[in-house]
């Protein structure tokens, strides 16, 4: 069997950590930013490009539908072309073996392969207030508005390109919660899981 494990995240959850820990458990590879480098490889795309719209919603449906043709010739909004050069890029990471994928609507993209897990990890303003001021630097008095904006905007690329809304149960298997659990034990959650699923 090969299991896929797509990882969505609220920022400062953990998610990435959490991937990364598994991946060495399960002995598989895990991709986030080599997503990246896979689009400009194979895509020609300026890194800075595909950085700058890398889990960012395209511009509003207005500004698309304005920039969207030129004459009689469509033209792709950036953030558009981006997201399907990473599905690609994802796809092929897929048909590669197993492997733990981070962000980008991944689960969305591999929806259709029966052994792709897609997991959801969340936790309280607390948790992720903290983690984001140790863990990443953000500035005390500023941090309540970067979550904000954080999941706003994830959730606003999540909606664009995905059949469910972000926060639907319809869009994961496993929530997790690791203000609950913690990095370690939400790990230990998805391994159980994974072996589950396996067993049938």
């Amino acid at each position: 069997m090969k299991t896929i494990i797509c990882i969505s995240r609220q920022f400062a959850s953990g998610g990435l950590e959490i991937g990364k820990i598994l991946a060495e458990r399960l002995d598989i590879p895990l991709y986030d930013s080599e997503i990246i480098d896979e689009c400009v490889v194979k895509t020609g795309m300026n890194k800075e490009l595909v950085h700058s719209h890398d889990e960012k919603a395209s511009a509003s449906l207005l500004y698309s539908i304005a920039m969207g043709y030129l004459g009689n010739h469509y033209i792709e909004a950036p953030g558009d072309a981006v997201f399907r050069a990473q599905a690609e890029a994802i796809r092929g990471f897929a048909e590669k073996g197993a492997c733990i994928i981070v962000g980008r609507c991944a689960g969305e993209v591999l929806r259709d392969i029966p052994d792709c897990k897609r997991i959801f990890v969340y936790a309280d303003g607390d948790f992720r207030q903290n983690r984001a001021t140790t863990q990443y630097g953000c500035e005390q008095g500023k941090v309540k508005k970067i979550l904000r904006d954080k999941d706003r905007e994830r959730a606003s690329y999540y909606t664009r390109y995905a059949d469910y809304p972000w926060d639907s149960i319809q869009s994961f298997d496993l929530a997790i919660n690791t203000a609950c659990c913690g990095i370690e034990g939400a790990v230990s959650v998805i391994s159980a899981f994974v072996e589950c699923c396996e067993k049938g």
